[in-house]
C-alpha cells in the first residue's frame, strides 16, 4: 500500500431549480502519499478529485451537503478512502462499499477511475454564509410567494464570512454568483457590477466576488411570470490565468514621451541660457548704476562748491550796486586795481564755466552708462505662468529664486529709467546752457575791463560813473537769475542721487 499528499485544485456552488433550493459544489483534487487515503495491495489510487454541493433554501441557508470522490487508480483492486459520511452511494457500478467505524472506507474499484457520493445530513456549514432576499414592487417577498407573480422583481444576495469554519476557503478563493432568466419571462435586467451574458435564448447575470471580500451584490428585472431554474454559487481559486498585455501601443507612447522629455530638456537650456544672458545683464546694470550713483554724487558735491562760490559773487555784486546807487557826486580814484579785480572776477567765472562743464561731462558720462546697462535687459519678459511652472517645477532651488527676484527688480529698474529719461536728458541741456550764459558774463566782463582800461584817461567821471552804475545793475540783476538756477540744479541733482540710492 502507498499514499501521496492531498493537494486542492478548485471547488464551486450552484443553486438548482425555480424552488429555489440551492445546491453548493465544492471540487478538490488529490495525490494521496499517505495522508488522507491508502490502497490495498491489490489497487493504487494515483490521484483523487472531489466535487462538495451544498443544497440552499430560497433564502440561501443550507440544508444539506454531499461530495462526489473520484478516484483515479493506477492499478485497479481494493483501495481504502477515508471520510465521515452518513450515507454512500455507488455512482460507478452496484458493488457494496463499506464504510467502518473509524471512518475507513473500502472498495472494491475495478475501472480505472470509480466515482461514489457521501452525503451529510448534519453539522452543515460552509466557508460562506449566504442571505438571498427579494422584493416585488417594492415590497418583500418570500421566494416561494413570489413564484407566478409579475412585476418589477429585486434580488439580493448578501455573502459573508461564515467565523464558525477554517478561513481558507474564504481566504483563497472567489465566489462567481450566476442567475440565470429567462428572455420568455423576464425584461429590463439591471445588474451594477455584473456581467450579463446571451446562453442560449436565456440571459445570465454573473457577479464576482474576491477572496476575503464581504458583499452585496442585487439584480433587478421585470417579469411576466416569475420563475427561475435557479441562482448557481461557484467558488474557485484566485489564481487566474492572465494573457499578457498587447504593450505596442504602450511602446509608442513611451516614445512619445521620450520625445517629449527631450523637447522638455531642450526647452530648459534655452531657460537656462537665457537666465544667464539675464544675470550677465543684471550685472551689468548694477555696475552702471554704481558708476552713475558715483557721478551724480561727484555731481552734486561740485554743485555745491560751484553754489559756495556763486553765492560770494553773488554777494559781492550786491554789495557792489549797493555802493553805487545814489552816489551821483561820488568821488572815485580809478586806477588799474579796478580792472585787476575785473579780470579776476572773470577768472572766477571761467573756472565755474570748468566746473560746469566737468559736471556736465560727467553726468553724461555717468547716464550713458546707465542707458547701455537698462538697454541690455532683454524687452521681451517672462510670462507670469511660465514663471509660476518654473518655480512649482523647482520649489527647492535658491538659485532660480534669487534669478527671478533679479528678473523682476531689473524689470522695476527699466520701467522707471524709461519715466525718467527724459528728465535725464533735460538736465544735461540745462547744464550746457548754464555753461554759455556763464561763458557769456565771463567774456562781456573781459571786454569790458579791456575797454576801460584802454579808456581810462578819457573817461568823464561823472557820465562814467553813471555807466558804470548801471553795468553794475545790470551785471547783479543777471548774476543773481544766474545763482538762482544754480540752486535749481543742484536740489535736482540731489533728488537723482536720492532716488538712484533708494
Amino acid at each position: 500500500m502507498r499514499g501521496k499528499k492531498n493537494e486542492t485544485n478548485a471547488s464551486c456552488v450552484t443553486c438548482n431549480r425555480a424552488c429555489h433550493a440551492s445546491t453548493i459544489i465544492m471540487s478538490a483534487s488529490s495525490i494521496d502519499e499517505g495522508v488522507t487515503s491508502t490502497v490495498s495491495s491489490e489497487g493504487v489510487i494515483e490521484q483523487k478529485d472531489e466535487v462538495v454541493y451544498a443544497n440552499l433554501r430560497a433564502d440561501g441557508v443550507a440544508q444539506e451537503l454531499y461530495i462526489v470522490n473520484a478516484l483515479h487508480l493506477e492499478t485497479p483492486g481494493e483501495v481504502t478512502d477515508y471520510g465521515a459520511y452518513d450515507e454512500l452511494i455507488n455512482l460507478t457500478d452496484t458493488s457494496t462499499i463499506q464504510q467502518l467505524a473509524n471512518e475507513t472506507i473500502q472498495i472494491e474499484a475495478t475501472d480505472e477511475t470509480f466515482y461514489y457520493q457521501g452525503n451529510l445530513k448534519q453539522n452543515v456549514a460552509l466557508p460562506w454564509e449566504f442571505e438571498i432576499t427579494y422584493t416585488l414592487n417594492d415590497q418583500p417577498i418570500d421566494g416561494q410567494s413570489l413564484i407566478g407573480k409579475s412585476g418589477d422583481v429585486k434580488i439580493q444576495i448578501d455573502v459573508k464570512q461564515n467565523e464558525d469554519v477554517e478561513p481558507e476557503f474564504f481566504e483563497n478563493y472567489m465566489m462567481q454568483i450566476t442567475v440565470p432568466f429567462s428572455n420568455a419571462q423576464f425584461s429590463d435586467i439591471q445588474a451594477e457590477g455584473a456581467t450579463i451574458a446571451n446562453a442560449g435564448q436565456d440571459k445570465q447575470v454573473v457577479f464576482t466576488v474576491m477572496p476575503e471580500t464581504e458583499e452585496t451584490v442585487t439584480v433587478q428585472a421585470t417579469t411576466s411570470q416569475f420563475e427561475l431554474e435557479g441562482i448557481q454559487m461557484s467558488g474557485m481559486p484566485s489564481s487566474v490565468a492572465i494573457d499578457p498585455p498587447d504593450t505596442e501601443e504602450l511602446t509608442g507612447e513611451f516614445e512619445s514621451l521620450t520625445g517629449a522629455l527631450v523637447q522638455l530638456n531642450d526647452g530648459i537650456g534655452d531657460v537656462h541660457s537665457g537666465l544667464v544672458e539675464f544675470t550677465d545683464g543684471l550685472n551689468q546694470l548694477e555696475s552702471g548704476s554704481s558708476e552713475y550713483a558715483s557721478g551724480i554724487q561727484e555731481t552734486a558735491n561740485a554743485g555745491s562748491e560751484l553754489r559756495a562760490a556763486s553765492s560770494e559773487i553773488n554777494d559781492g555784486l550786491q554789495t557792489l550796486q549797493s555802493g553805487l546807487s545814489g552816489q551821483s557826486d561820488l568821488e572815485i580814484d580809478i586806477d588799474g586795481n579796478m580792472f585787476g579785480a575785473l579780470e579776476e572776477l572773470a577768472d572766477g567765472l571761467s573756472e565755474i564755466n570748468g566746473a560746469l562743464s566737468t559736471v556736465r561731462t560727467g553726468y553724461d558720462g555717468m547716464n550713458d552708462a546707465l542707458n547701455t546697462a537698462v538697454q541690455s535687459i532683454p524687452d521681451e519678459g517672462i510670462p507670469e505662468e511660465e514663471l509660476g511652472q518654473l518655480m512649482q517645477e523647482n520649489p527647492d532651488s535658491q538659485a532660480l529664486g534669487q534669478l527671478v527676484q533679479f528678473y523682476e527688480g531689473a524689470q522695476r529698474v527699466k520701467g522707471t529709467y524709461a519715466e525718467i529719461e527724459s528728465g535725464l536728458s533735460s538736465t544735461s541741456q540745462a547744464l550746457q546752457e548754464l555753461e554759455r550764459s556763464v561763458e557769456d558774463v565771463e567774456s562781456g566782463l573781459r571786454q569790458f575791463a579791456k575797454a576801460a582800461s584802454s579808456e581810462l584817461g578819457n573817461i568823464d567821471v561823472g557820465d562814467g560813473l553813471q555807466s558804470l552804475t548801471d553795468g553794475i545793475d545790470q551785471l547783479a540783476n543777471q548774476y543773481g537769475m544766474f545763482h538762482e538756477g544754480l540752486v535749481i540744479i543742484r536740489v535736482v541733482l540731489n533728488n537723482y542721487r536720492v532716488r538712484m540710492v533708494s
